[in-house]
């Protein structure tokens, strides 16, 4: 084993996984620098300032932010043009694209409609 490794020079199986997946990892990092880059930049012009409070989720094989209990989901597109984000909102997922605030603003009206019919459907339940 050398100074510099962190495996032995025997591996075992789960370390040869182990060690795959971090290469794969950091190649997978690496090609999403550009999707981060874009993905910030398209935020930037939906949020304004307030893209400042969003945080990257690190564990997140793509390109997630997370702000006031949303995850926005960035997909690159062929070119900046086509580039997106979808919302999540306290877990309920939203498949509709959206490029500007106002696209944001129709994801998570549609979002809280689900979210009440869900209650309503629960509060029917618990009365039946």
């Amino acid at each position: 084993m050398t100074a510099t490794s962190i495996t032995p020079t025997r591996l075992s199986l789960v370390s040869q996984a182990l060690g795959e997946y971090q290469t794969a990892w950091a190649e997978r990092r690496a090609e999403n620098q550009s999707a981060l880059d874009r993905g910030e930049v398209l935020l930037q012009r939906i949020l304004g300032e307030a893209a400042e409070q969003a945080r990257l989720d690190e564990d997140y094989h793509g390109v997630l932010f997370e702000i006031d209990e949303m995850q926005l989901l960035f997909t690159q597109g062929t070119t900046p043009d086509d580039d997106y984000f979808q919302v999540s909102l306290f877990g309920l997922e939203h498949p509709r694209a959206f490029r500007t605030l106002a696209g944001l603003g129709q994801a998570l009206d549609e979002c809280i409609g689900q979210l009440r019919s869900m209650v309503e459907y629960l509060n029917e339940q618990a009365v039946a």
